[in-house]
């Protein structure tokens, strides 16, 4: 949606640089704040899927819980929640144009489906009915796997790399203290949410 509310640049950087460092938090502190709740491997998928910004960091954090439960459930579910969300992108990024388009008296002409639409999450979805429905070899799934999870480290050293904390620091404490104020709200609501539902 940056492009369409028409960000600068060092708005975007200063933006994800604040995502990142608490997706980085949540990677180290969720696993073990959902043993501590005594949550579900399902429960944990849906709550790391809900509260966790960067799909990266979500699949990170999902994986982490997964390994020790010795099954895939959570990352699985945080998996689905996550692409859901991202999906929302779509129908956000228009609201987000028409709004800025009838404040600036300007016309939508800007706005782009194919730019702010999460094609991946098409990629995930062919990969889902293939894997479902067409026989593969039994090591192709697991080889796969382990190669999407190598890639999901690399991607979040390179948004790490991109990420200059001085920078970040330097544009004043109100951005951080703001997402931060996010951060809890989003993840503590998902708790809510979830206990009331049964679901934790």
């Amino acid at each position: 949606p940056a492009p369409v509310i028409k960000a600068e640049d060092d708005e975007v950087a200063h933006s994800i640089s604040t995502i990142f460092l608490f997706n980085v938090i949540a990677v180290f502190i969720f696993p073990a704040l959902g043993r501590l709740l005594g949550m579900s491997d399902i429960g944990f998928g849906m709550w790391a899927g809900t509260a966790v910004n960067d799909t990266s960091s979500v699949v990170a954090a999902a994986s982490s819980w997964s390994a020790a439960a010795g099954n895939d459930i959570a990352l699985g579910f945080a998996t689905i929640v996550k692409l859901t969300r991202t999906l929302m992108i779509v129908p956000i990024a228009l609201v987000l144009a028409i709004r800025t388009a009838s404040v600036q008296g300007t016309k939508t002409e800007n706005f782009s489906f194919v730019k702010v639409f999460p094609w991946f999450v098409i990629g995930f979805i062919l990969a889902a009915v293939t894997n479902t429905f067409v026989p593969l070899p039994t090591g192709l799934p697991i080889g796969l796997g382990q190669l999407g999870k190598f890639i999901i480290v690399m991607a979040m050293a390179a948004i790490g790399l991109n990420t200059h904390l001085k920078k970040l620091i330097a544009n004043g404490l109100r951005p951080i203290f703001l997402g931060l104020c996010c951060w809890i709200a989003v993840a503590v609501v998902s708790i809510i949410v979830q206990s009331m539902t049964g679901l934790l």
